[in-house]
């Protein structure tokens, strides 16, 4: 999940999830449907949830400021993971990623427990990494097999 204004971060993370043997699916493009009950379903479709926490610029604002949705996503989520049994960790199948740019006072509301890394525009390579390692290593998927 990721806001429109990340579609440039969305796809190296996309690009980065090609070597794993998996489907990524997003819902950006508008179809006359109703979107909250989209995007939950597509959640509550899935295995695993990748949020991508931007940061969006408010005019006139000094702080950048967030999406509501994510909170609302991760949260469908998160408990949707917590159902599944033999899972003990409520992040076992979530993963946040968020801008360091964002407010301490909005990312420290979400899982306070939890380390949540932070990017930056200049370091996003790092954070694909820590993305790809956690799905190598957590979530145990397979590489994709060449064509």
């Amino acid at each position: 999940s990721y806001p429109s204004i990340a579609s440039a971060h969305a796809l190296k993370i996309k690009e980065r999830l090609d070597r794993f043997d998996c489907k990524v699916e997003d819902y950006q493009n508008p179809d006359f449907r109703d979107v909250t009950r989209q995007a939950t379903d597509l959640i509550v479709s899935c295995d695993f949830f990748i949020g991508l926490w931007h940061h969006e610029a408010r005019d006139g604002a000094r702080e950048f400021s967030v999406s509501p949705w994510m909170p609302f996503e991760y949260g469908v989520a998160t408990a949707q993971f917590l159902r599944e049994p033999g899972l003990t960790e409520i992040t076992a199948n979530a993963i946040l990623v968020y801008s360091g740019q964002l407010p301490k006072s909005i990312t420290q509301r979400i899982q306070t427990g939890i380390a949540q890394p932070s990017y930056s525009d200049l370091e996003f390579s790092q954070t694909l990494r820590l993305i790809s390692k956690h799905c190598k290593e957590v979530w145990r998927l397979p590489k994709r097999r060449k064509r």
